[in-house]
């Protein structure tokens, strides 16, 4: 008897920082590890592709501006685990 292989979908990642060269960082290593990621690197870019994609996880650079209006992230796009970031 054989075991049915189950696929789960890739985590989709919506990743938002300014920081251009961290975030193609970020995406390409994520996306090596089965994630789909997006790098915004605006809180205005992130917004506008939480309203055309769904996400599982938002992760962003907690000292950038967006950062403290996070909550506007949550009740509008599902269920999103929201993680402030810092890299010093």
């Amino acid at each position: 008897m054989s075991e049915a292989v189950v696929e789960t979908p890739p985590i989709r990642l919506l990743y938002i920082d300014d920081d251009y060269g961290l975030g193609r960082l970020v995406e390409r290593t994520l996306s090596r590890h089965g994630f789909q990621v997006r790098h915004a690197l605006s809180g205005d870019e992130g917004l506008n592709q939480l309203a055309a994609e769904r996400f599982d996880v938002i992760a962003l650079d907690h000292f950038m501006p967006v950062a403290r209006k996070a909550s506007r992230f949550s009740p509008k796009f599902g269920r999103c685990r929201i993680l402030p970031l810092s890299f010093t």
